[in-house]
């Protein structure tokens, strides 16, 4: 009786309790399958879970494997790894063509011998083994994306190295072990797994834009995107891609028509995720097989959903990494960033995306020369805090009276204790009269309110949109494409600006960045001054996802936000705290996040950096949890 052929595509197969995907190329052969087909004749199908355990398997270099060894192996495989599991010991593969396993080692396996015939060696971890041919395949471990926050997920494809193809494998994302990947000085992030928003081109894959009309006219792209080729070089692992609204434009879960918006997993489940990288910051914040995603940031499309997911994020400087791959909404404007649960991985993901003659990337020493000026906006007297407000509030912290601002004060202490300075408060808007440029209005809203809008709808409208249109009516007897109603909405706006009303903005924009730099962040001439700017990101109350309205089409006035997208500073959202709040979807107690923001000068990004790496290593930052909690319970 013929043997099953050896698989040509990837196949699904039950271990234990969880699914993986065989993928279909082997990459090793075990010299005699006969004995493993008769010794595992109780496990049904055509695959046998395996375990690649190192040359020598005590640790000394020997060629027989010892008790002792195995089971610090096992250990160590057990602690490293969330794909590998003792389900996979039903066989263990050695190197070694005459390698014995020493004792009873306390559970049934069998022992399989690599056939080298001139392949590498795989690495240690889990493995299938085909049980007629004695081919050996990686699996990937499917885990169920409960919070849809992904558009799918990804597998290096095998016929072309080097690029990837979605999974297809409906709700659920392959994640390979991270046993398969050896750190090093070259490949510094190893392992790591990471997602990229749907507006990242990834070789073999469409970038969809959150536009189903979109994905559907374009074919696979044959390039990565700069910032998602330098986290492969880098050794991170991209598993899949991640939900955006359309073209990158911020509204809310009721205004989602082509997909349906991700779940913020904190607290009942039903929160405002925000937008609009709003998959990659769900995603972070709920899944712990996941380190970080990169996300875009043009108008605080990181930064706010870093806040109410809570999470760290990062929009870096203007020109500190590279869009190139990346769907623009505005190339003054736009900047490429990432999600993350700690500082440590924030800031090892961040080095990864800057070029490497960045000299920045050198890092920065507070035992040195540095001095810091610490800027604390205040709120104006009488102003209660609400969710909208953005500033602290006033008596230099000594009069804070909520649980989210007591998280916030804890972290601006210990902040001032390790700059070696003082906070400086301000009021913004007496500062701004104060210092404003000439000619320019008593009220920043006045002054700044309208340029965003401007500049990212009238590019939409006369650098996004015009080949897509023309691209899909050629392709659909003259149709139309379909937009959600906010993104349809702001194109209309766009429609109706002018060249010189592009121009102003533009020119606004240069005017606040030139204040920014020159009074807002001055120090006096003395260069070895940081200025810091910190205001409040998020407050932890609740904002509803079921909640409907109108959507807003523009913005007429002042946002916190204009301080880095206007001037191109680096603003990066930092987790700080939690608070609870009677969910009326529970009728139970739960938790939301309470985040800072902090900002500096352009070009200031592995100083910030560095300076959250080692306040979480002095423990005034935490790594924050994936699932509905940030921080174990009391």
């Amino acid at each position: 009786m013929a043997s099953p052929p050896s698989p040509l595509v990837s196949s699904h197969i039950l271990i234990g309790t969880h699914w993986f995907l065989v993928l279909p190329n082997a990459i090793a052969k075990i010299k005699s399958s006969q004995s493993l087909v008769e010794k595992e004749s109780n496990n049904e199908g055509d695959y046998i879970p395996a375990t690649v355990i190192p040359g020598g398997g005590s640790g000394g270099g020997g060629r027989n494997i010892s008790k002792e060894g195995l089971e610090n192996i096992i250990r160590d495989f057990e602690k490293r790894d969330d794909v590998w599991s003792k389900n996979f010991l039903a066989a263990i593969i050695v190197p070694e063509g005459d390698a014995q396993i020493e004792g009873e080692v306390g559970f049934q396996t069998t022992l399989c011998h690599l056939d080298s015939n001139g392949r590498q060696q795989p690495p240690p971890g889990p493995y299938a083994i085909h049980r007629w041919t004695g081919n050996v395949y990686q699996v990937h471990k499917l885990y169920p994306d409960s919070q849809q926050a992904f558009q799918y997920g990804t597998t290096e494809a095998i016929d072309a190295p080097g690029t990837y193809r979605p999974t297809l494998v409906q709700d659920h994302i392959a994640v390979p072990s991270r046993l398969y990947y050896k750190r090093s000085a070259e490949k510094p992030l190893a392992g790591d797994r990471f997602a990229a928003k749907d507006l990242f081109d990834v070789a073999g894959c469409k970038t969809g834009c959150g536009n189903a009309a979109w994905s559907s006219l374009y074919p696979p792209v044959s390039e990565h995107a700069v910032a998602v080729k330098r986290l492969l070089d880098a050794g991170a692992v991209l598993v899949g891609k991640t939900k955006t609204t359309q073209f990158a434009e911020g509204y809310d879960p009721a205004h989602w028509v082509d997909y349906q918006s991700p779940f913020n997993p904190r607290g009942d489940g039903y929160q405002m995720p925000s937008s609009s990288s709003t998959g990659s910051a769900a995603a972070v914040a709920a899944y712990e097989w996941l380190d970080f995603a990169l996300g875009t940031d043009t108008g605080g499309s990181i930064r706010a959903p870093a806040g109410v997911n809570g999470v760290y994020g990062t929009r870096p400087s203007i020109d500190a990494n590279d869009s190139t791959g990346v769907f623009q909404v505005s190339a003054l404007l736009d900047t490429v960033g990432l999600f993350a649960r700690s500082a440590a991985t924030t800031r090892n993901a961040g080095l990864s995306l800057l070029p490497s003659s960045n000299d920045s990337t050198t890092g920065h020493s507070t035992e040195k020369t540095r001095r810091y000026k610490l800027l604390y906006p205040i709120r104006p007297e009488g102003r209660a805090m609400d969710g909208s407000c953005r500033w602290f509030p006033q008596d230099n912290g000594r009069d804070v009276t909520t649980e989210a601002e007591q998280a916030m004060e804890r972290v601006v202490q210990a902040l001032e204790a390790h700059l070696g300075c003082q906070r400086h408060p301000f009021n913004l808007d007496d500062f701004w009269r104060q210092t404003r440029p000439e000619n320019q209005p008593d009220s920043l809203d006045a002054a700044t309110g309208s340029i965003y809008s401007i500049m990212t709808t009238y590019s939409a409208v006369h650098e996004g949109m015009p080949k897509f249109l023309f691209d899909y009516a050629a392709q659909n007897d003259g149709r139309q494409p379909f937009f959600d109603p906010v993104m349809a909405g702001r194109l209309e706006y766009g429609r109706k600006q002018t060249r010189s009303a592009y121009d102003e903005a533009v020119k606004g924009q240069e005017m606040f960045t030139k204040w920014v730099e020159e009074a807002l962040f001055a120090t006096n001439d003395d260069k070895d001054t940081i200025p810091i700017l910190i205001f409040p990101q998020s407050w932890g109350q609740p904002a509803y996802r079921d909640v409907g309205g109108e959507p807003i089409i523009t913005w007429n006035a002042f946002s916190a936000y204009a301080f880095s997208y206007l001037s191109g500073c680096p603003d990066y959202t930092i987790p700080v705290g939690e608070v609870g709040y009677e969910s009326r979807i529970t009728n139970h107690q739960e938790y939301l996040p309470v985040s800072l923001s902090m900002l500096s000068r352009r070009g200031n990004d592995v100083i910030l950096f560095d300076i959250l790496q080692e306040l979480e290593k002095e423990g005034s930052l935490k790594e924050v949890m994936p699932g509905t909690r940030m921080y174990q319970a009391d």
